[in-house]
């Protein structure tokens, strides 16, 4: 389809086609409304109303020359447009049904009314054309369901001769504040609405019929006007039947007039129109309207008003509005036209934005369905391959602000937390945990000072330093209960709790708050005065007391006859898998959920997403879908259950500890090295701060060290060789699992998707399928209604462009002709 985009020069021509020819402007504007646009943008027009025998059918016979059907049953029904031209050529009319329905849609009438036209010379013959069309318009309101008969379809009744001005009235069903025994109660409210349909065009000006003799505080139609129209800039007062105005009266209706009561922008006008007794008695319109001119030119006050009040010389008589209502329409079609384009062109792009929304109609043959659907299915699967492998962005921002941040970066990122988890856990933290705590209490809001937390299993008041509490790689020694060595405390050996740990190159230095001599524990009263030494170590020897004191009675309780040097496999081996299941298990758990909860269905989303005609269809194809999130859910459940084969398989594997990596031999080696070596740093350190600087005080700290080892009990001995045994071995374990459950996950779980996506799509029944491609009547009636306005504004947007083509000035032809209005979607403006 064609679509016209204007430029401003457009605009500018159409303003030099507005200054030299109104009447080409009104052909324009009815040409539009003949199209249908009416529907889509508001059109200027001026439409009467008034209440029930206000005299608006009266009004309408002597503007336009005809007489309109005067039945109650008829005229209170539907809109009637009455366009008058003037033309040298005799009388001709013809009355036709613009057929429309509500929400604007094309409405679809039997066949033999849809084409209702009839063409006439006669004007005696246009009221029964009229009536003809009135009576068709009531018959399909109620083959429609309407009990009222109102209906939004109006009769075009257009007529042209010498005796006519150019210009178009709509006549609306005049206000109905009671109904018969044979009407229904819904005629009020219909009658309302299409009123109010009209009156919220802006650039509707409302033509007010108000008998004189009725008081227009009370009318109705004033109220409505004023609401839409506080201004009162569109609202024109016509005043009717001033000959039914009582003796002595008169005074009031000239303050009416004179806009005393309510004042409007247009002022009033007055007319004198055949009264029911005329058309009795077969007055004609030509014959009216010289009574009513020589009522008002003899008749008091008003030829006086007219003769000698200023702006009065032109505001009674049919003849007066009827030139007025001309001028004033010409007037309104030069300023609305710029808006109309603007309107008509915004109307276009929603329209075509809301139809690519919709996505074309599905087909109607299931085999091609079936087609189309596979190959949805097939794009779908190879996009979840591309976004696994990273081949594609996912379309999250990356840190850089880019769009190129792919899922299997966001996977990696989570294996190297994963990795970082694994290290960060010890064998031995199993055992008697002593990190968890129900409350904090603060000594200090300085860094300096460290922090009180109570601990709800031994009741005692421990301690652990801010700086520890950003060191998340060794959170769990937080809060631990050890023992430093009586040569660093210059005394006996004290406990305490672990606040800190700082690694270093060689080893670390760990920041014990020491509890009181002689105490196991913090009291209130010491929290003003907290003990902090520093002790050489490594975090793997930083080994909680309980832990170690379980430890020791686990080894003393698995002894059996053999010789007391040699450690317990039992005892390793119960300690390793309570360890795997307590920390190693649930560190898998949480990178599984990550991955399969938090990211996978992100994944699959995006693919969808990523699938031309897929989440595009969404809204016009629920069914297709909630179909595709169907498959969505089962190829979760199918990587979930692969994934939960994985982890189980695993740990089946680590049941039996086993390894033929040297590297364990090394690490044992490398921990039984180090706590010697910590132990003999820790009392040159000692010595060195006493001042003594000799060879003989550094060699007796080291036959100190050797000496303490050599005083071990067995079962001391044997604690500490386990544990050594099970730090090394985790090092080993931990090294080969930050590999293999990555590995295990890509194969065996993320490797599946696209596969079980294709498995699942290719399983539904071609029944399914076409149901799933099965539009909503509502999804079918839009696109429906949307085609209609797309098509009504593209062919108003040509004709415009036809008259502006051919109409400006030869000064300006040139300039045209270089313009080009149908240019590219891509141009559009916004």
């Amino acid at each position: 389809v064609s679509v016209l985009y204007w430029k401003w020069d457009t605009l500018h021509l159409l303003a030099v086609l507005m200054l030299e020819d109104r009447a080409q402007c009104r052909e324009l504007v009815e040409k539009l409304h003949g199209i249908g646009l009416g529907q889509h943008v508001n059109l200027p027009m001026i439409a009467v109303m008034g209440d029930t025998s206000s005299g608006k059918s009266s009004l309408l016979s002597a503007l336009g020359g005809v007489e309109f059907p005067s039945s109650a049953d008829l005229c209170t029904r539907c809109p009637t447009r009455l366009r008058m031209s003037h033309s040298d050529d005799p009388f001709a009319a013809t009355v036709r049904i613009h057929w429309v329905a509500g929400g604007g849609a094309e409405a679809a009438p039997p066949s033999e009314v849809a084409g209702f036209t009839d063409t006439m010379s006669d004007p005696a013959e246009v009221t029964k054309a009229i009536a003809k069309a009135q009576e068709t318009i009531m018959a399909e309101a109620a083959r429609r369901g309407s009990r009222s008969g109102v209906a939004q379809d109006s009769i075009e009744v257009t007529v042209s001769g010498p005796a006519f001005d150019d210009l178009t009235l709509v006549d609306l069903p005049g206000i109905v504040r009671s109904t018969g025994d044979r009407e229904d109660q819904s005629l009020i409210g219909d009658i309302q609405q299409l009123l109010e349909t009209y009156l919220r065009n802006e650039r509707c000006v409302v033509l007010v019929v108000i008998p004189a003799n009725v008081d227009v505080h009370n009318n109705q139609v004033i109220q409505m006007c004023k609401e839409v129209d506080p201004e009162q800039r569109r609202t024109v007062p016509v005043v009717t039947k001033p000959d039914l105005i009582d003796e002595g009266a008169e005074s009031q209706v000239q303050r009416l007039m004179r806009g005393e009561f309510k004042a409007f922008e247009q002022g009033y006008y007055m007319v004198k129109c055949r009264s029911q007794r005329d058309v009795n008695e077969g007055v004609s319109l030509e014959r009216s309207l010289e009574n009513e001119q020589r009522f008002f030119a003899t008749r008091q006050p008003w030829r006086d008003m007219a003769e000698r009040e200023a702006g009065f010389d032109d505001r009674f008589g049919t003849r007066a509005l009827q030139r007025s209502l001309a001028a004033k329409q010409a007037e309104m079609i030069e300023a609305a036209l710029p808006g109309i384009l603007a309107d008509t062109q915004r109307q276009l792009r929603g329209a075509e934005a809301e139809l690519a929304a919709l996505g074309e109609a599905p087909p109607g043959d299931a085999r091609e369905i079936q087609r189309r659907f596979d190959r949805m299915a097939q794009d779908t699967a190879e996009v979840l391959s591309q976004l696994i492998h990273g081949k594609r962005p996912l379309g999250g921002a990356s840190d850089d602000g880019t769009n190129n941040l792919t899922w299997s970066s966001r996977v990696s990122s989570a294996y190297a937390a994963f990795s970082s988890a694994l290290f960060a856990i010890r064998p031995l933290c199993t055992l008697r945990a002593s990190d968890a705590w129900d409350q904090f209490v603060g000594l200090s809001d300085t860094e300096e000072q460290p922090f009180v937390a109570l601990s709800p299993r031994v009741g005692a008041l421990r301690v652990w330093d801010h700086t520890f509490a950003r060191d998340c790689q060794h959170f769990q020694a937080a809060g631990s209960m050890v023992e430093v060595q009586s040569d660093l405390t210059r005394g006996p050996p004290r406990q305490g709790v672990l606040i800190a740990f700082v690694q270093g190159s060689d080893f670390g230095r760990a920041r014990v708050a020491l509890f009181p001599p002689g105490a196991t524990a913090f009291t209130q009263q010491d929290k003003e005065a907290v003990e902090v030494v520093e002790v050489p170590t490594s975090i793997e020897h930083l080994v909680p007391l309980d832990a170690q004191d379980e430890l020791r009675d686990r080894v003393r309780d698995a002894q059996t006859t053999d010789l007391s040097v040699f450690v317990s496999a039992e005892v390793f081996k119960s300690v390793m898998q309570l360890f795997f299941r307590t920390h190693v298990e649930p560190a898998m758990r949480r990178l599984v959920d990550s991955i399969l909860q938090d990211q996978l269905p992100e994944l699959l989303d995006a693919a969808v997403d990523f699938t031309p005609g897929l989440r595009s269809r969404a809204k016009s194809l629920p069914h297709l879908a909630r179909m595709a999130y169907r498959v969505r859910s089962r190829v979760l459940e199918d990587v979930t259950k692969a994934a939960d084969a994985v982890i189980a398989k695993i740990l089946e594997q680590e049941r039996q500890p086993f390894t033929q990596n040297d590297y364990l031999h090394e690490t044992l080696q490398k921990r039984r090295n180090e706590r010697l070596m910590n132990e003999v740093i820790g009392l040159v350190d000692a010595i060195n701060g006493d001042g003594a600087d000799s060879k003989e005080a550094r060699k007796k700290a080291v036959q100190q060290a050797f000496e303490a080892r050599l005083r071990m009990s067995p079962l001391d001995y044997a604690t500490q060789e386990l544990h050594h045994i099970l730090q090394a071995y985790w090092r080993v374990t931990a090294k080969r699992l930050i590999d293999a459950v990555p590995v295990a996950l890509n194969n065996e779980c993320l490797g599946i998707v696209a596969a079980r996506w294709r498995e699942h799509t290719a399983a539904i029944a071609m029944d399914d399928v076409v149901a799933a491609f099965r539009e909503p009547h509502t999804t079918v009636t839009r696109r429906a209604q949307l085609g209609t306005k797309r098509a009504r504004l593209d062919e108003s947007m040509a004709v415009v462009d036809r008259l502006v083509r051919a109409a400006p000035p030869a000064a300006h032809r040139a300039e045209l002709k270089d313009t080009r209005f149908s240019v590219n979607r891509a141009t559009q403006p916004n």
